[in-house]
């Protein structure tokens, strides 16, 4: 009998494409919010709230795609890295 269970490599793999993907993701938000930060510095409001809205698209699926991640702590992780990228994103926001 054939088993189509996948090998726990194929899985573990998997994992960590996905949590390599949403540390870019994080680390993108990150960079999208310096930027805006620095449009905001030479007075360029409008491209630092387009950059912002950027951002938000970007952040906006994160939360969604760390419950698929098996690891307890991975997933705790990125979810303070999450937060953490929230705050920044909003302290960018209250200076438009």
């Amino acid at each position: 009998m054939h088993d189509s269970k996948k090998p726990p490599e194929l899985d573990t793999e998997k994992q960590t494409t996905q949590v390599n993907f949403l540390r870019s993701d994080l680390a993108l938000c990150s960079t999208l919010a310096e930027l805006a930060k620095t449009k905001l510095r030479v007075g360029d409001r409008e491209d630092a709230q387009r950059i912002l809205e950027k951002a938000d698209k970007i952040y906006a699926p994160i939360e969604q795609l760390l419950t698929h991640i098996a690891s307890t702590q991975v997933r705790d992780e990125l979810t303070k890295e999450l937060k953490d990228r929230r705050a920044t994103l909003d302290s960018v926001k209250q200076l438009l």
